[in-house]
């Protein structure tokens, strides 16, 4: 993939304490935002550290008091925005933010903060990187689910607060470069962020069961009607149905009754019973077995039970009893 850049090429890890909202502002333009900043009160103080990779970036703003900002990430860029601790409004394209979720600034559009304190990390990913991995990991891109500016993690269960606790997930990167993990950190912020973050939030829209959970089951199962004879693991099926495991794994239950593996399974089961019935001798059992995929041969001779009723032996016995009457 090529190279590319969501500050200027000059730009260096930033980090700052304003005390002044054109400081503060300044700052911010530093890593490629253009903000206003107003302060509420006589007295003004923000931090704000940020950190840039080939395609993202890391922003945390912790401002103590109260203040408004106004304005747009850094260009052609999505901005996430996770809160551990906000008081007063928070507006991504007009939608209020909840501790829950995740806002979604969509590049060249507008966000507002108007707070008496808050504590936010922003990770900003270039558009064609965001859309890339939103359609490899959610089966259709970021672009493609209309005008929605909030995420919703897919677990609601995992934590009480789960915007918070990604929020120290991720903030333990945020490293000043004299650190001597700086390196590493600045590595994995695109890993956290692409393979961890997007993984586990998905558009609000998505978490109800969908159709989409069940196209992705098609793409999958059709997969495996094509390859069931070939290596294949549950991330090959993710990858061929475009879709992420928990969505493929709705859409098999819901059409299939059955998880994707276990789909497999049965098709590759299925496949070495006919094997059985149509080669009579010529192929041995462990043959046939591993033709199908089946590398472990005890297991295969109790799963084949189980769905059969019979043995491997037994099914080609029978046929061949069949033949001889003939």
């Amino acid at each position: 993939m090529e190279s590319e850049s969501l500050a200027p090429a000059s730009a260096r890890p930033v980090s700052l304490a304003a005390d002044e909202p054109a400081d503060y502002s300044d700052g911010a333009r530093l890593l490629g935002w253009d903000i206003q900043t107003f302060a509420l009160r006589s007295r003004f103080r923000a931090g704000l550290v940020g950190v840039q990779t080939v395609g993202a970036q890391l922003t945390r703003v912790d401002a103590a008091t109260a203040h408004i900002a106004r304005g747009e990430g850094p260009r052609d860029a999505y901005v996430l925005v996770l809160s551990r601790r906000m008081q007063g409004l928070t507006k991504i394209g007009g939608e209020e933010l909840h501790d829950a979720n995740i806002g979604v600034a969509r590049p060249d559009r507008e966000f507002e903060f108007h707070t008496a304190g808050t504590d936010l990390l922003l990770p900003t990913i270039s558009r064609r990187r965001m859309e890339e991995a939103t359609r490899a990991l959610w089966g259709r891109s970021i672009a493609e689910t209309g005008d929605i500016s909030t995420l919703v993690f897919g677990n609601l269960r995992t934590s009480a607060t789960p915007a918070a606790s990604w929020f120290a997930r991720i903030e333990a990167l945020l490293v000043p470069p004299e650190h001597p993990d700086f390196k590493r950190a600045v590595r994995e912020i695109e890993e956290r962020i692409f393979e961890d973050l997007l993984v586990a939030v998905a558009p609000a829209e998505r978490l109800a069961p969908g159709a989409h959970c069940r196209r992705a089951a098609r793409r999958a199962a059709a997969f495996i009607q094509e390859h069931w004879r070939e290596s294949i693991s549950l991330a090959d099926l993710c990858r061929a149905a475009a879709a992420p495991e928990r969505a493929l794994r709705q859409g098999f239950g819901e059409l299939y009754g059955v998880s994707p593996m276990t789909y497999l399974r049965s098709v590759r089961m299925h496949a070495a019973r006919e094997e059985l019935r149509r080669t009579e001798r010529e192929r041995s059992i462990a043959e046939v077995a591993l033709g199908c995929g089946f590398t472990h041969l005890g297991r295969f001779g109790i799963d084949y039970r189980r769905s059969f009723g019979e043995t491997p032996s037994q099914t080609r016995n029978r046929r061949s009893r069949v033949r001889a009457r003939r």
